[in-house]
């Protein structure tokens, strides 16, 4: 049993594409499961294996403006997600996949904790008229379960 993202962007459905300027993470209860700007999540803090968002280690970081920066996705480099996440200010298709490992640490975490939230954080540089925003958007998503 995995967990998978639809994006639904500006005006719902999958495959709809979503803009946001400049970086943004996306979290699950401060667990950071998608980032654009993946050097950024090396300096979070992190328990076990997960980084959390805290804005204290985020302010201030040197961001660089290269289309070969990797964005992040929780899982990736072990093979246990699948992310698709479009560059700054473009407007492209995201979508995100988890497996059943991750769905199940993050499971434990939100039910130990009795928090569900999600976020979506935009950061910007220097254009306070149009960094730190993004479209409208909603996402649903898939969570296969048993019933006992």
């Amino acid at each position: 049993c995995g967990l998978e993202f639809d994006f639904l962007g500006i005006s719902g459905g999958e495959g709809t594409e979503m803009y946001y300027d400049d970086n943004f993470f996306f979290t699950f209860d401060d667990v950071v499961l998608a980032g654009s700007y993946g050097p950024m999540v090396d300096g979070l803090a992190t328990e076990g294996s997960l980084p959390i968002y805290d804005w204290a280690n985020v302010v201030g970081t040197e961001i660089e403006f290269d289309d070969t920066i990797p964005p992040f996705c929780l899982g990736e480099d072990d093979g246990q997600s699948d992310c698709t996440i479009p560059p700054p200010q473009t407007e492209q298709v995201m979508a995100l996949e988890f497996d059943e490992q991750i769905v199940n640490e993050l499971s434990l975490r939100a039910v130990q904790s009795e928090r569900f939230d999600f976020s979506f954080i935009t950061m910007g540089d220097n254009d306070p008229e149009l960094d730190c925003a993004h479209d409208f958007f909603g996402f649903s998503v898939e969570v296969p379960y048993v019933r006992l």
